[in-house]
């Protein structure tokens, strides 16, 4: 039997100039349940010189992928 799922998906870089440091990836369930999250750095020297920054960037994307979580709860509990 097949069981499908609609998720949200969220994608960020972080970047350093022109140059990708850091990408990040994130789906969350439609209800909001079943998040995941990742992060790769993929300029490990540009990533060393720049942690505070790309490191902020990870801060930020969390906090979008966590307001986006948030909004789908809220309307699952709106709809009851």
């Amino acid at each position: 039997m097949l069981k499908t799922d609609k998720t949200t998906s969220l994608t960020g870089q972080s970047m350093i100039g022109n140059d990708m440091v850091m990408s990040f990836n994130a789906n969350i369930g439609q209800e909001g349940n079943g998040s995941t999250f990742s992060s790769n750095v993929l300029n490990q020297k540009l990533y060393a010189a720049n942690r505070v920054e790309c490191r902020k960037d990870k801060d930020e994307f969390e906090k979008k992928m966590y307001e986006i979580q948030d909004a789908l709860i809220d309307e699952k509990e709106a709809a009851k």
